[in-house]
C-alpha cells in the first residue's frame, strides 16, 4: 500500500469562462466522493442485490481570508453560479494529482477572533463529473 504524504495543497478557481486564478491562504480541505447504489434484489432473492447509482461530490476549504481573493464564493453563493476548482495535492516525491470540477457555493462562513486572522470556511457542491487532468 502507497502512502501518500500532502507536501502542498494547490487550489485554483474561475468563474464562467474567465482564467484560473490560485487561491491564496488554504489551510486545509476535504474532499469527498460518494457513489449511491441502487437495490435490485429479486422478490425471490434472500440476499440483497445492488447496482451502481449516481455518483456525487463535495469539498469544504478553510483558507485564510482575503476579501479580493476569496469575495467570489460570497458572490456565487448570491447569485447561485458555479465556480469551477482544480485542486492538485503534491508529495514530497514531486508526484501529484489534478482534478478539476464545477462546484456550486453552498456555505461561506467566517470565523473571527480577537488578535486572529479571519478564517473562511467553503462548502461546495460538485456538480457534473469530476476530471483528471
Amino acid at each position: 500500500m502507497a502512502i501518500y504524504p500532502v507536501h502542498g495543497i494547490l487550489i485554483k478557481t474561475k468563474v464562467g469562462t474567465g482564467d484560473f486564478t490560485t487561491l491564496p491562504g488554504v489551510v486545509d480541505g476535504d474532499v469527498t466522493m460518494n457513489q449511491e447504489t441502487i437495490e435490485v434484489t429479486e422478490h425471490s432473492g434472500r440476499d440483497r442485490k445492488y447496482v451502481q447509482g449516481i455518483r456525487s461530490g463535495t469539498a469544504s476549504l478553510t483558507v485564510f481570508y482575503d476579501q479580493a481573493a476569496h469575495g467570489l464564493f460570497e458572490a456565487a453563493l448570491k447569485a447561485g453560479s458555479e465556480v469551477t476548482m482544480q485542486y492538485t495535492w503534491a508529495a514530497p516525491s514531486g508526484n501529484t494529482m489534478s482534478y478539476e470540477v464545477a462546484c456550486l457555493v453552498t456555505s461561506v462562513s467566517n470565523k473571527i477572533a480577537v488578535n486572529d486572522v479571519i478564517r473562511m470556511s467553503l462548502s461546495l457542491q460538485f456538480t457534473g463529473e469530476v476530471s483528471l487532468v
